[in-house]
């Protein structure tokens, strides 16, 4: 099995509507902390910005002990960076000499996509490094041509504790609902 990642052109959310007169900032940076489950429907919007390149590869008929969680890491090229705002990782297995399958291409697997916040830069290399540990997957979008730009890193646990925070410093008042009131006065 190869595990291959590839990023992916900024696309329209259908389910997100600018028209509101709300900020979902918040909610949207807690979503980039979640890989995305991608479907055949939503596959159909989907455009790779650059090749696939490989994460890592596994010969399963050689292994005779867990393999190491360690990042995993492809780096590419790029011409226009801020119309880049998501990594698709898919698998190709090969189970026997011309018996293959693609991930990307099958329409039973269902793919994961890691988001992140575009960068505004014109060009650059844009790296993706991932950690696949299972209590606490956490993926990075670097730019190694632009040093004094920082990495971006989310991960599950982050959003979690994020959102925790924020129930904690935000004020807000419990109402106990109109038939909980009328069970305690029988």
């Amino acid at each position: 099995m190869k595990m291959y990642a590839a990023p992916l052109l900024v696309h329209d959310d259908p389910g997100k509507d600018n028209d509101l007169p709300v900020s979902t900032n918040f909610l949207d940076g807690l979503r980039l902390n979640y890989g995305r489950l991608t479907t055949m429907e939503d596959r159909v919007g989907l455009k790779l910005a650059a090749e696939p390149k490989l994460l890592t590869g596994i010969d399963y008929t050689t292994i005779d002990k867990p393999l190491a969680v360690e990042p995993l890491s492809a780096a590419w090229d790029i011409e226009n960076l801020s119309q880049i705002d998501s990594f698709i990782v898919f698998s190709v297995s090969q189970f026997a000499p011309g018996i293959e399958l693609n991930s990307l291409e099958s329409k039973t697997w269902i793919l994961e996509r890691f988001g992140f916040r575009p960068f505004e830069q014109a060009s650059g290399t844009l790296r993706f490094s991932i950690t696949m540990a299972p209590q606490n997957p956490t993926w990075t979008i670097s730019l190694p041509s632009h040093q004094e730009i920082g990495p971006q890193t989310y991960s599950p646990i982050f959003a979690f504790t994020r959102a925790k925070m924020a129930l904690q410093t935000t004020p807000f008042r419990s109402y106990r609902s109109a038939k909980s009131k009328t069970s305690k006065k029988k």
